[in-house]
């Protein structure tokens, strides 16, 4: 029963594996990645049909990875109360007896924690972050199906999810503006000219900018009168140096 008992321990982490490796495989894809495998074949395909929902397929994931941890945790525990059965573990801190339970207790934990951490976390994510689209296409026909068995769970996780998006609003744009400006500074200098480069830079900082910081009072704008002539409007332009200005009747 053990021995049954251990291979199946061990068949849940490969797939606890498989489906962490899954979560980042799938969401680490660029468009180009997704245009390269839809481009493979003529029908669908399933990778990009799932990535179509990336609600629905986050739910399916997050679902089936801590449905198979909290197996693995329950397995071990199962084999711990075998193994450490008729064990005495109990140890003696500065007078301080910690009782065998206790010690039983915390040994699982650890070695339980170590295992997921790092046969069903660390390892397969980081193996799905550089073959990333060779896993997908492997994972993608299961997780269709895991989709499908899910739906029942993954449905009002969804709906939950939203309600509680809404409630704390809209969220932020993925890109910052110190990635952007750091994203410019790397800019080969044969690619942009100084001149385009300070252009760039503008535009990136404009979109952190409020109103408050560039509001101005009415009598401090520069403005042109609709019937200035010719030569005072160019002399005008010439001091102030804005590239827009504000006409008016």
């Amino acid at each position: 029963m053990s021995i049954v008992a251990i291979l199946f321990l061990f068949l849940l982490l490969f797939c606890s594996a498989l489906i962490s490796g899954t979560e980042v495989a799938f969401f680490s894809l660029s468009k180009t990645d997704i245009i390269k495998i839809s481009e493979q074949t003529k029908e669908s395909n399933p990778v990009v049909t799932l990535l179509q929902k990336p609600r629905k397929l986050l739910a399916t994931i997050l679902i089936a990875n801590n449905f198979l941890n909290i197996l693995i945790v329950l397995i071990f525990a199962s084999l711990g109360a075998v193994f450490l059965k008729d064990q005495n573990l109990s140890l003696k801190i500065i007078g301080f007896t910690i009782p065998s339970g206790i010690v039983k207790f915390s040994i699982e934990v650890i070695l339980v924690t170590f295992l997921i951490l790092l046969f069903g976390e660390v390892l397969p994510k980081v193996y799905a972050s550089r073959r990333a689209l060779k896993f997908c296409n492997f994972m993608s026909k299961p997780l269709q199906l895991l989709t499908i068995v899910l739906t029942p769970l993954s449905y009002p996780l969804i709906n939950l999810t939203k309600i509680i998006e809404k409630r704390l609003g809209s969220k932020n744009s993925n890109f910052s503006v110190e990635i952007l400006s750091k994203a410019l500074e790397l800019t080969s200098e044969g690619a942009t000219t100084k001149n385009e480069q300070k252009i760039l830079e503008g535009i990136v900082s404009f979109g952190a900018t409020e109103t408050v910081q560039i509001m101005k009072p009415r009598i401090d704008i520069f403005a042109l009168s609709e019937t200035e002539p010719y030569d005072e409007v160019l002399t005008k332009i010439l001091k102030h140096g804005y590239s827009r200005n504000p006409v008016y009747k």
